[in-house]
């Protein structure tokens, strides 16, 4: 790309008054009309631009290049007449960013099986309601967090970590059409919690009391239930009768987080009984591990979110966020999508890096499956 890589100064009459135009489409002479896919960035990172063309008379500075297909790529910078040297000045600030570069995407999804499904479910029902939590933010459904806000009759969705066996009652003594989007695993682990609590069992369970799912999953075992959130809390872990005590696992957490706990509360209780592995989800693993690993092999790690994250990289909330000096000398670049990401920003930093020179795009993933899934190979004669 380097060795056709070039600056051009041309007369134009698409001028702003006062204004910076940065033109999604250009004419480059010889290499002819360019699609600038780099337009809507480089104008949302200069004050004062505009991408739909002026009518004044001003100078256009294109920065073009060939890439290994002789397609041409490129952008381009319109100044008027008082603003020609500051136009320069953006085409050559940019110019310093192009070059070929390596973006691999982190092919985590957002949501897991279970929150996917609820999300189907719950686009399909169309309530009036979602309790607790919406499982993207989009639906045209009022979020509450509790059935007190709402009237009897009242079409609610349970979200995918569902909810307890009171908020259930309720919901059908007062007449309630309720979706129950509850994930299965997550249903799974509810019954196991209530029938270690029928036993008179302490049910421990493995999670965040930060997160919905783990309280939800506490209410199941109504008193009986004690969160751990990590191995720190054994010395807290008083009065327990230790041949009556049972574990669940909140499906949601990372399978390596909560079988770390589960080993510590074992040394404590050497009759720990619980629930089947069958019911835990590697989707919060899996999707760690691969966020993990393409921040290991990116020089800049972008996270496109819509709020503070605590992934690693840098937050791109929007398409300014993208300066030229974050990524000037960068040549791989790393792309996860945090749940809240505003809708097509993911898809518009790709097509940005897509104009900043021939861009090469892969996806990385990680994947953890049942071997009851697999077919072995058959043996050797």
């Amino acid at each position: 790309m380097n060795k056709s890589l070039r600056l051009r100064r041309a007369r134009v009459a698409t001028a702003w008054t006062g204004r910076i135009h940065i033109p999604t489409m250009f004419d480059d002479g010889d290499r002819g009309i360019i699609a600038s896919d780099a337009a809507e960035l480089i104008a949302a990172t200069t004050a004062n631009a505009a991408t739909r063309p002026g009518t004044g008379d001003g100078v256009m500075f294109t920065v073009s290049y060939l890439d290994r297909y002789g397609r041409a790529g490129g952008y381009a910078v319109v100044g008027d007449r008082e603003n020609e040297q500051g136009a320069e000045q953006i085409a050559r600030r940019w110019m310093r960013v192009l070059r070929s570069r390596r973006l691999v995407i982190a092919a985590a999804p957002a949501l897991c099986w279970g929150g996917q499904r609820a999300q189907a479910m719950i686009a399909a029902a169309a309530p009036d309601y979602v309790l607790g939590k919406d499982p993207v933010g989009t639906f045209s459904a009022a979020v509450v967090a509790d059935l007190d806000q709402l009237p009897d009759g009242a079409r609610v969705a349970l979200p995918a970590h569902g909810a307890s066996l009171a908020v259930r009652a309720e919901a059908a003594a007062r007449g309630m059409l309720v979706t129950d989007a509850t994930c299965p695993l997550a249903a799974a682990a509810h019954t196991d919690a209530a029938a270690y609590a029928s036993r008179n069992d302490t049910v421990l369970v493995i999670g965040d009391p930060a997160h919905a799912a783990t309280r939800v999953l506490a209410e199941q075992a109504g008193e009986a239930g004690l969160v751990v959130a990590s191995g720190a809390q054994l010395d807290q872990l008083t009065g327990i009768d230790p041949e009556r005590v049972s574990f669940v696992i909140d499906p949601g957490l990372r399978t390596e987080h909560a079988l770390a706990i589960l080993a510590t509360l074992r040394r404590r209780f050497p009759q720990l009984r619980g629930h089947h592995f069958d019911v835990l989800c590697d989707a919060a693993s899996d999707r760690a591990r691969a966020i993990e690993s393409v921040a290991a092999v990116s020089e800049c790690m972008l996270v496109v979110t819509g709020s503070p994250s605590d992934l690693p990289g840098i937050a791109v909330t929007e398409l300014a966020d993208l300066d030229a000096d974050l990524l000037d000398g960068v040549t791989s670049v790393g792309l996860v999508s945090a749940l809240d990401a505003p809708a097509g920003l993911a898809d518009d930093v790709v097509r940005a890096l897509s104009g900043l020179g021939p861009l090469s795009v892969v996806r990385h993933g990680a994947s953890t499956r049942s071997a009851d899934a697999v077919t072995p190979a058959p043996l050797p004669a």
